[in-house]
């Protein structure tokens, strides 16, 4: 990490839910390499672990209801419209009062979905405003509204290059500042399957070792292979894609295999379409694992550590962390090419990418790697290599803190010139009126 500066900045990270997934679970990570130059307060809206996360991290937390909808059946939902327009007031003046209060040097917006706030923010602080976009955004009305307000920040970071693309065709000029992880996969792979495949996956350089390795191999292959997805139970996610492709392998494969499902639905819109999603995943005979309320992302990581193949059917998605933590975990990955997910796979075989939608050709991959078990493990190999070199914890840490810091103090450099400028002006306008005769020309 750079050297700290003499005096700690002030870093504010202000969240769109409560909810310990996806872009939030990013920050927690990030938590512990932040707290160590900035001075960190958070603003979280909404229930979940996600608050009790970033304290636990050291962060300052303000724990707040929110009461913005981005549709109309959100807006009809709990606590009701009435109730949130009224809300809006309130929650705007407690905005407001905290900015001012901890009068950060720098705020991070994290995610589109706080452009609201981003946009209310109060005009006398002469804080940074860093807004990290972690969507691909549209060509719909609300898409043009949140890059409108997006605009306002000072700073713009995105996820991926697909995403920075995206911002660029709206005159937004982002910079790409990678997600990482750590090196959690020896505790995450605390179940008896998942350190049999680690041991395969060992037997392997990202070349390919010939000699142990069908020992390592023949370890595991006595219990049937675990094709998985892992993620919110969402039509963005391809959920319902998943349950296609587990179809069409039952119906061409004679091998037997265990098809699991691991995620909950999101609150809001999609929540009554993820329940039924989950309905039919186990009624058709898929494994349901739904988190529980207190779970912590290390739930879902042991999840995943027990997979054998993990299955990405996103429609859309700028750099699903999921694919990373695969990676790093050793299971090998194959996904739908969309979005970031070809930057963080690559086009060295450290993955499988196929067309999107082309529920077939993902069928076909995933079936070549159930009958291919050492080609499980050379990917594997290739994606852990991967991930280390390019996508680590600390390297995105070190690069999102340098950035800040940096358009922090060149903005305070260039404040402080504009201040020295309007000093001289007004000393030069003193002279000339001193001087005889000038006044009265």
């Amino acid at each position: 990490m750079p050297d700290h500066p003499p005096v700690r900045s002030r870093l504010a990270l202000v969240l769109h839910e409560g909810e310990l997934g996806g872009a939030n679970v990013a920050l927690v990570r990030l938590l512990p390499w932040l707290v160590r130059r900035w001075d960190v307060v958070a603003w979280v809206p909404g229930e979940g672990a996600t608050a009790d996360a970033l304290e636990s991290g050291g962060a300052t937390v303000t724990r707040v209801a929110r009461p913005y909808a981005f549709s109309f059946r959100a807006l009809l939902s709990s606590p009701g419209a009435l109730a949130r327009i009224r809300g809006v007031r309130r929650y705007r003046r407690l905005w407001h009062h905290w900015v001012q209060t901890h009068d950060p040097d720098v705020v991070l917006f994290n995610t589109l979905l706080v452009t609201p706030e981003l946009a209310d923010f109060p005009g006398r602080t002469r804080a940074l405003r860093a807004l990290y976009a972690h969507e691909l955004v549209g060509r719909g009305v609300k898409a043009r509204v949140a890059l409108a307000l997006a605009r306002r920040a000072d700073l713009h970071i995105a996820p991926s290059h697909a995403v920075a693309t995206r911002l660029a065709r709206a005159g937004i000029s982002a910079r790409v500042v990678y997600p990482g992880v750590a090196p959690f996969a020896a505790g995450a792979s605390a179940s008896p399957v998942a350190s049999q495949r680690d041991t395969a996956a060992s037997a392997l350089d990202v070349d390919g070792v010939s000699a142990p390795q069908s020992l390592a191999i023949s370890a595991v292959a006595n219990r049937p292979p675990v094709v998985g997805c892992v993620g919110t139970v969402c039509p963005i996610k391809g959920t319902d894609l998943y349950l296609a492709v587990i179809d069409e392998l039952r119906n061409r494969l004679r091998r037997r295999f265990v098809a699991r499902l691991v995620g909950r639905p999101p609150r809001g819109r999609w929540h009554r379409w993820g329940l039924r999603v989950l309905a039919r995943a186990a009624a058709g005979s898929v494994e349901c694992r739904v988190p529980p309320p207190e779970a912590d992302d290390s739930w879902s990581l042991r999840e995943l550590a027990d997979l054998d193949v993990l299955v990405v059917p996103s429609r859309v998605d700028a750099c699903p962390l999921v694919v990373l933590e695969a990676m790093a975990l050793g299971v090998p990955v194959v996904a739908f090419d969309v979005g970031g997910i070809r930057e963080q796979l690559g086009c060295e075989g450290a993955g499988v990418l196929v067309a999107p939608g082309n529920v077939r050709a993902l069928a076909d991959a995933v079936a070549e790697l159930l009958d291919r078990p050492r080609r499980r493990y050379e990917l594997a190999a290739r994606a852990r290599s991967r991930q280390r070199r390019l996508f680590s914890l600390q390297r995105q840490a070190e690069a999102l803190s340098a950035l800040l810091a940096g358009a922090y103090e060149r903005s305070v450099r260039s404040t402080e010139q504009c201040q020295s400028r309007r000093s001289i002006a007004a000393a030069s306008d003193s002279l000339l009126g001193e001087q005889p005769g000038v006044a009265g020309q």
